[in-house]
């Protein structure tokens, strides 16, 4: 195994087997890089890229973090959600951009809910190894957890 012992024993709940196999694929370039701004081109697309990748080679993180569908719309909603979260947009912001056309209500709940559980929980703690292996620290999850303005705070 190539991983560093270290970082291996930080994430005691993934394989460290898997964690190798993540760590090589980011050492080859097969991963891109973390954006490090919410106001980066493209994050949304990166973000899909990587989460693409973990639905392919991570099933099991990826199903106990995201979701059992590798839908790529559901993908694509989920990153553009974490894109519109890390730049600070209100949750009216982001839920009005949702057409909804029937049972308002129940859709209006079950979309805060994707927010919370998969975008503001679930993407953070997907990331938060790849995170350690190309920064060695986890405080850009605050990027994805808190909007941009907490991990420029916590950074300086």
């Amino acid at each position: 195994m190539k991983i560093p012992r270290a970082l291996a024993l930080r994430h005691r709940y993934w394989d460290p087997f898997d964690l190798d196999k993540l760590y090589l694929s980011a050492q080859a370039g097969l991963l891109p890089l973390l954006p490090t701004s919410s106001w980066e081109n493209s994050v949304g697309a990166t973000l899909q890229n990587i989460v693409g990748f973990h639905s392919e080679n991570f099933e099991y993180y990826y199903e106990r973090y995201i979701s059992d569908s590798v839908d790529e719309r559901f993908i694509w909603a989920i990153c553009l959600s974490a894109e519109q979260w890390a730049r600070e947009a209100s949750l009216r912001e982001i839920l009005e951009k949702r057409n909804f056309q029937e049972q308002v209500a129940d859709k209006i709940d079950a979309q805060i809910d994707i927010l919370m559980n998969k975008v503001v929980y679930g993407l953070p703690t997907l990331y938060s190894s790849l995170m350690q292996i190309y920064w060695g620290k986890e405080l850009r999850c605050y990027l994805l957890l808190n909007g941009e303005h907490i991990t420029q705070l916590l950074e300086c």
